[in-house]
């Protein structure tokens, strides 16, 4: 096993791990969620006290580990958030955090910076953990959560089967039933039985639509009645 494999594995999930590779694939998506996480519980700047200067600390951290504009998105960072800092105190926080290129494992940036259940779902973090959350605490919320992600989907499943009832009802509550009627009639007027079938009563065949219709679910004020030698 070669030295540098040995250096990019993390350590211990409470200690933090100096990678000695400035860009990490992690560290590209996590000042995004740290953003959203400031926001969330800061606002649009960080307040000048201590827990404003760890943030500001563990922020510099990961854009320190965030490829080639990282020193750039680390100065914007602490000229508009960070205002209360001079200058040369700014110039020295970003060399510190690129000197020592630190990656912080999800356990111990979640734990470093308290973050809650409430704090983590508003923010929409995926790189790092709710503060005390365990490998053991993770692997059975995400059990739960794909437990309830079957459960909606066999529900969906259920929900868009259709009934027989209602497939009937859809193909023929189009059907042109006066058509039907003129066809009859127009068929049986060429015959003998034409006298017979004079005394039939052919406006039943909307009847029977119409009720065919009902099943399907439509509400009872729609539903018009069955012929009587339906």
């Amino acid at each position: 096993m070669s030295t540098a494999a040995v250096a990019r594995r993390p350590g211990p999930a409470n200690e933090t791990t100096r990678f000695t590779k400035v860009e990490n694939p992690v560290a590209r998506f996590r000042p995004g969620e740290l953003y959203r996480l400031m926001a969330v519980r800061h606002g649009r700047k960080l307040p000048a006290n201590d827990d404003g200067a760890r943030f500001r600390d563990r922020l510099l951290d990961t854009l320190a580990m965030s490829g080639k504009d990282g020193r750039l998105r680390a100065t914007n960072f602490l000229a508009f958030r960070c205002g209360w800092m001079s200058p040369a105190g700014r110039e020295d926080a970003i060399e510190a955090a690129f000197r020592r290129r630190r990656f912080w494992t999800p356990e111990a940036l979640g734990n470093d910076l308290g973050v809650t259940e409430t704090e983590h779902a508003r923010a929409r973090i995926r790189t790092f953990r709710i503060a005390g959350m365990t490998d053991a605490d993770m692997k059975a919320k995400r059990a739960v959560k794909e437990a309830a992600r079957k459960r909606l989907e066999r529900l969906q499943q259920r929900l868009e089967a259709t009934p027989r009832v209602a497939i009937f009802a859809d193909t023929h509550s189009t059907a042109d039933w006066s058509a039907v009627e003129l066809a009859l009639r127009t068929v049986f007027s060429l015959t003998p039985i034409a006298s017979a079938m004079d005394r039939l009563d052919f406006s039943g065949f909307a009847a029977i639509a119409s009720a065919a219709r009902c099943a399907a679910g439509r509400l009872p004020t729609q539903c018009g009645s069955l012929p009587a030698w339906a």
